[in-house]
């Protein structure tokens, strides 16, 4: 499994891979897009996991560096993870990032509820998913392993969404970054969503939304 952690800085966006298995680290960087920080994101991941030859559900966690960075620029920072139903969890990850606030919510709703009263508004959605690609002959599949890949990757984001993008299309601003895969398979290279809620009448079509050569 890998770790990768990403900065966006004022011209280059950098990322460090951690090969969890060796420890070995590897960085990289691509230009940051001024316009719109989400895209040299998706641009430079692609690009990342392609140079490796990485599969994207190999991926255990990448964002590490979203949270500091956002602290850093002064953002508030809400955060979820299913582990942080654990008090102690919770305690560990805000004593890491000092200033982030660990949410114990699962369910969309309440999570996009608790945002929105305690701060008024979302400026960006970060979903960071990871489920790992079960792999098994097609006589052996579990249809309820499927289910809940299907729950956790395409459901669970896709409520987030449509509970977002109201607040942020009123504002007229806002971003949602996906950096999530249940693929097999490598990921498509050049692959990412449109997200600008001025322009989204309806969710993202995932078969070929935005898709490049």
């Amino acid at each position: 499994m890998y770790r990768i952690g990403f900065d966006v800085g004022g011209t280059f966006t950098d990322f460090t891979l951690h090969d969890v298995a060796s420890g070995a680290l590897h960085h990289f960087k691509v230009p940051t897009s001024p316009a719109d920080p989400s895209e040299g994101i998706a641009d430079g991941l692609n690009a990342l996991l392609s140079r490796h030859g990485i599969a994207p559900q190999e991926i255990s966690f990448a964002g590490h560096g979203t949270t500091e960075t956002a602290l850093a620029q002064g953002a508030t920072v809400l955060a979820h993870d299913p582990s942080f139903q654990e008090p102690s969890a919770r305690r560990k990850y805000e004593s890491q990032f000092a200033g982030a606030h660990a949410l114990a919510a699962t369910d969309p709703a309440t999570l996009i509820e608790l945002a929105l009263k305690r701060h008024g508004h979302i400026d960006a959605l970060v979903n960071n998913d990871a489920h790992p690609a079960l792999r098994a002959p097609l006589a052996e599949a579990r249809l309820d392993d499927y289910r809940a890949a299907f729950e956790a990757m395409a459901v669970a984001p896709f409520r987030l969404v449509q509970l977002v993008a109201p607040s942020m299309r009123k504002r007229k601003r806002g971003r949602i970054v996906f950096v999530s895969s249940a693929a097999p398979l490598r990921g498509s290279i050049k692959y990412r969503f449109n997200t600008n809620p001025s322009r989204m009448p309806r969710p993202p079509n995932t078969t070929n939304d935005q898709r490049q050569p």
